[in-house]
């Protein structure tokens, strides 16, 4: 609900009103003086006048209090103050100030400071109308640390409205100074990254989006939405499709953690060339193998990196050359490049160039295919060295990328006009379409930058017709509005198959 303010024509006293509720026939109005009035629609159309607020402290406090559903108190000065929980000082200052006024938080932030747990959850369990976001009260999958009043880490599993759900959070005054969201469930439904840029939470420093990838059937959509968050210092992100659609900028990122089932070659070149000046600890890890080459600009703009892992790459050796000619050559003090391709001739390579790493302490090339040989030869290149290389009847073959075969069946179809529904889903990169069929409406979905389909026809045929006349559609540059699917289209379009493959 866009936020509406109102004055009562007659009851000036009452001051500026915002509604918290537009139904029924009825209308609800949290006013200035802290109390909540509902009004028959006839009468709040003859006696609410739209009007606009004069002032900032007062429109904040009706804004806080729509969504936390009860009347705060607000101080703009002093809340400025409030920058770190290492400085209990301004806290303290703030309390006292919201005690003299029988605001709730300004008790739990004495209580907090003072480690007296019992108080302080007898106090959230007593104001929770006021203190927590309604959304969290009451859901098992939701785990929330506080600290001097308000909320520092929320820790969210597997739920439907995750949307609706973090706008709620973010929304609450308890949120204001959250530094830490983690959100560790499987197949969230919504566009969380999305979301949390949109709301812009200022001191939000950390995020960790998806659990075990094993479990884990998320596609995240684009992760570049998360740069937007001035304070952000640590991303760590696993899904089954982890999209990056530009390469990575941001002054004050210091860990990025990237877990992917599926390759994308943009998500892997855009994360190493990206400017991240104060990026300390890069981790890529892809379950299908990174299989391209090094970009000529890989780490170029990562001055500052201590530790790099990259699994599962083709061109190990290739890799090695653009790390030690990059200026994070400099800096490196842990280096792991497992499950990849490096044979002896590489690691005498690696062995020669040891010099460019003047501070490597730890180099793990294990699973790699070294002979003892090769094992022996990199055993003293840093203090720390694990070489134990992988058995030859289990190294990884790279994957061909190849254009599907279209059939004449999904030619057939491959035409806007014979869809009911067509779109181009952004965030996660997606063409997505409603065919009806003999059996009913089926729900398909494709990625441009992957081989990952879906549809939910009873065809034992996999890629389908129907997912493969998508890939024709984009093949030939047929017209497709960019629009997002309905809310249910992914979950309907792997019901039936791929059960490891979807969000």
């Amino acid at each position: 609900m866009a936020d509406r303010f109102v004055r009562h024509a007659k009851m000036t006293a009452w001051g500026l009103g915002i509604v918290v509720e537009d139904r029924g026939g009825q209308r609800t109005v949290l006013f200035a003086d802290g109390q909540k009035r509902t009004f028959k629609g006839a009468i709040a159309d003859k006696l609410l006048v739209a009007a606009e607020p004069t002032d900032a402290e007062e429109q904040l406090a009706l804004e806080r209090g729509r969504v936390g559903r009860a009347s705060v108190s607000v101080n703009v000065a002093l809340e400025a103050q409030l920058v770190s929980f290492d400085d209990p000082d301004p806290f303290l200052v703030y309390a006292d100030w919201l005690q003299q006024r029988g605001d709730p938080r300004g008790e739990l932030i004495v209580a907090q400071h003072r480690k007296n747990a019992k108080l302080a959850s007898a106090l959230l369990k007593e104001h929770a109308d006021a203190l927590i976001p309604p959304r969290l009260s009451k859901r098992g999958t939701i785990k929330v640390e506080w600290n001097l009043g308000f909320m520092s880490s929320v820790r969210i599993g597997t739920i439907d409205d995750i949307d609706e759900l973090l706008v709620t959070l973010f929304e609450h005054p308890s949120a204001a100074l959250l530094r830490e969201l983690v959100l560790d469930g499987a197949d969230y439904a919504g566009h969380p990254l999305e979301v949390i840029a949109n709301m812009k939470p200022r001191h939000l420093a950390a995020i960790v989006l998806g659990g075990a990838i094993d479990s884990n059937t998320l596609a995240t959509g684009d992760i570049c939405a998360a740069l937007a968050l001035p304070s952000l210092a640590s991303l760590r992100v696993t899904g089954d499709r982890v999209l990056v659609t530009k390469p990575l900028v941001h002054d004050k990122l210091a860990e990025l953690a990237i877990v992917t089932r599926r390759a994308d070659v943009g998500t892997l070149r855009h994360a190493v060339t990206g400017a991240l000046p104060a990026l300390t600890s890069l981790v890529v890890d892809c379950l299908d193998g990174i299989d391209d080459a090094p970009p000529q600009q890989a780490f170029a703009k990562l001055p500052a990196l201590r530790t790099l892992e990259l699994r599962n790459t083709t061109n190990t050796r290739d890799w090695f050359h653009r790390i030690v000619g990059a200026p994070l050559r400099s800096s490196l003090v842990e280096l792991r490049l497992p499950f990849g391709d490096l044979d002896d001739e590489g690691a005498r390579e690696l062995v020669a160039l040891r010099a460019h790493l003047p501070l490597l302490e730890l180099l793990d090339v294990s699973n790699n295919r070294l002979s003892p040989n090769g094992e022996a030869a990199v055993a003293r290149v840093a203090a720390q060295v694990n070489a134990k290389a992988l058995p030859h009847n289990r190294w990884r073959t790279p994957r061909l990328r190849t254009p599907p075969l279209i059939t004449p069946a999904a030619q057939a179809i491959a035409y806007p006009k014979r869809w009911s529904a067509l779109g181009i889903d952004v965030t996660r990169d997606r063409v997505w379409g409603s065919y009806t069929g003999t059996n009913g409406t089926y729900a398909v979905a494709i990625d441009r930058g992957t081989d990952w389909s879906a549809c939910s026809c009873p065809s034992s045929e996999r890629p389908c017709k129907h997912a493969l006349a998508l890939h024709a559609m984009v093949a030939s540059n047929a017209t497709i509005a960019e629009t997002a699917p309905p809310t249910d289209h992914y979950a309907r379009s792997s019901r039936k198959r791929y059960t490891s493959s979807w969000e």
